[in-house]
């Protein structure tokens, strides 16, 4: 039976192998969960895809084309690689989607622990730094078991999210990773990036040993997935759009189409309309009212913007809240507090005193004291 315990508290204490095999489980889990949520995958089979390999030591593309997730697993292995590989492409072509995949064959194979990193809301820490907080954030790994993975090497980074930092930030992450790779030759990471984006910033990825272009889809392929999803009506109408003939190459979009009710009207303008097509043909099939989700994620979109991409419903504060119900929020805890301490000293003036001075203050602007669980079996 698995369940947690207060071991790693004790200082300096070495994690135990039996808690990275947790962690391998709980991480096996994860990538599952976000394949599920991509809609390349969104209960579809998968699009078969090309991938060409790319050789960074050279600056050129290498003639090898691979044609399966096992075979950039089998590259990422290789010697010379040493499982420090860049995955590139466009915008919508499955970089996530062959980062999970790659990442679930390698946690398979053993090794190094895979674990998803969503690299949007870094904020300039040291790589070390900023791992230890999201491995307690996302698997609750206390500090000191965290530092002694990295320092050991025992975890993969598969770093996602790299294409929404600023592009200052992008140069000082890029820095950050591959000061964390060159002090720790046997620190392992894959990183999805758009070539455009690393070659317009002039990014230079020293420490990473080779990659692989994702190839957007020919026309046949597009043609023979639309064909396997039971969709004949809808090849006539992207064939005829030179608009959909560049939007259906990338997987991303491709999917969208084959989920749609009615693409062909009225005609598909860009990559925007499309969106906006798809959602409104997701909402108005989903459950509830179609102006009131739309309106919903809307206000979530706003919030942000200012804000890391990822949203957890932990991370919920007053300050999502429009001012009066902040105002609101704040009497409310106040009155809370003051109920409290007066019934237990017996002096509800002095109660309501100390809640209205407290309901002043930012309490979420407060440091956390968390106890780190540390995942361990027992019996």
């Amino acid at each position: 039976m698995v369940t947690t315990t207060l071991r790693s508290l004790i200082p300096g204490q070495p994690p135990v192998a039996a808690n990275l095999r947790v962690l391998a489980a709980a991480a096996g889990q994860q990538l599952v969960a976000h394949r599920k949520g991509l809609p390349l995958v969104a209960s579809r089979r998968e699009i078969p895809m090309n991938y060409r390999v790319w050789g960074l030591q050279f600056g050129r593309q290498e003639n090898q084309v691979l044609t399966s997730v096992g075979a950039i697993a089998d590259l990422c292995q290789r010697d010379g690689i040493d499982g420090r590989l860049l995955i590139l492409g466009e915008a919508g072509v499955g970089k996530t989607h062959t980062l999970l995949a790659v990442g679930d064959l390698l946690l398979k194979r053993g090794g190094p622990v895979p674990v998803l990193l969503d690299v949007s809301a870094w904020a300039g820490e040291t790589m070390r730094e900023w791992l230890i907080a999201t491995l307690w954030r996302e698997y609750r790994v206390a500090k000191t078991t965290a530092a002694n993975w990295i320092d050991q090497a025992q975890l993969m980074l598969l770093v996602d999210g790299f294409d929404n930092l600023p592009t200052p930030q992008q140069r000082k992450f890029a820095a950050a990773l591959e000061a964390l790779l060159r002090t720790n030759p046997n620190q392992t990471a894959l990183l999805c990036c758009r070539r455009q984006v690393m070659e317009s910033s002039g990014l230079i990825f020293d420490q990473f040993n080779g990659g692989i272009n994702i190839i957007p889809l020919a026309a046949q392929q597009v043609k023979d997935y639309v064909l396997t999803q039971k969709c004949p009506d809808l090849w006539p109408v992207i064939k005829g759009s030179k608009v959909l003939q560049q939007l259906a190459r990338l997987p991303l979009h491709l999917t969208m189409l084959v989920a749609m009710t009615n693409p062909a009207e009225p005609p598909i303008q860009n990559r925007a309309d499309l969106v906006q097509r798809y959602l409104d043909d997701r909402l108005a099939q989903a459950q509830g009212n179609p102006a009131q989700h739309r309106a919903t994620l809307g206000w979530l979109a706003e919030q942000l913007e200012s804000r890391p991409r990822l949203f957890y419903l932990d991370d919920l504060q007053r300050t999502w809240l429009p001012e009066p119900r902040q105002l609101l929020y704040r009497l409310l805890v106040g009155l809370a507090i003051a109920l409290a301490i007066g019934l237990m000293g017996g002096n509800l003036l002095l109660g309501l005193a100390v809640g209205l001075m407290l309901s002043q203050i930012d309490l979420e602007n407060f440091v956390y004291v968390r106890l780190g669980l540390a995942i361990a079996p027992l019996g």
